[in-house]
């Protein structure tokens, strides 16, 4: 996972400004090349109704002097208050195909502070919690409910549900340091929540959007 860059309290200023200025050219996901990433994968609910902290940019800066630029698909990570706490860029070449590695990656500011919440607030006080946004958003579209996204591993010590939320469904990646991160998280939420699952995919190994292309691919 690529470094996020550090954003101390005398540059949160750069943040937000760097943040009003990323998100006011960005657009919502469905009909981008963000939307043919997710398309690819089998991830479709996002595609009709949109996501909440989830954008795409044609053209976003790469760093805070402006001197790279690429499509990027953009989640917004909020704090426990719902402040924006940091930002994390998927990059994405011409065909909607994510760049791969730590170089198809950006982060900024504290993103190890929350969650990016695709849907900004569950109304049916049921949550689906994975590692990544594409694991998450595969993940809510299998169980049919919403998701927040975590986007570096601290996070599992550090996110809060919000009020009212009775089932946590925590979709544990497929490695042994997923897993232990889901158990972790299911600890800490145990106060919080009256049920919590830790889900793990069919076969060790497996990440979530894995299975859930699989699926689609075998229903076509």
């Amino acid at each position: 996972m690529a470094d996020p860059i550090d954003f101390g309290l005398a540059r949160q200023g750069r943040l937000r400004s760097f943040t009003s200025q990323l998100l006011a050219g960005s657009r919502p996901i469905p009909d981008t090349l963000a939307g043919n990433l997710l398309q690819s994968l089998g991830i479709a609910r996002v595609l009709v109704e949109g996501a909440g902290d989830l954008f795409f940019h044609p053209s976003a800066a790469l760093d805070l002097k402006d001197r790279e630029r690429a499509p990027a698909m953009i989640g917004v990570v909020r704090d426990s208050r719902g402040d924006v706490a940091g930002l994390h860029l998927t990059l994405l070449q011409p065909t909607g195909v994510a760049v791969g590695g730590e170089k198809g990656v950006r982060l900024f500011g504290d993103v190890g502070a929350g969650a990016v919440r695709l849907w900004p607030r569950p109304t049916r006080g049921r949550l689906v919690v994975s590692e990544g946004i594409e694991n998450t958003l595969a993940a809510a579209d299998l169980a049919d409910e919403l998701g927040w996204a975590l986007v570096a591993p601290e996070a599992v010590g550090r996110v809060e549900l919000p009020p009212g939320i009775d089932w946590l469904a925590i979709a544990s990646g497929g490695t042994p340091e997923a897993g232990a991160r889901a158990e972790q998280l299911a600890l800490r939420m145990a106060s919080q929540c009256r049920r919590i699952e830790v889900v793990l995919p069919p076969e060790p190994g497996l990440e979530w959007t894995q299975v859930i292309r699989t699926m689609r691919s075998d229903a076509a």
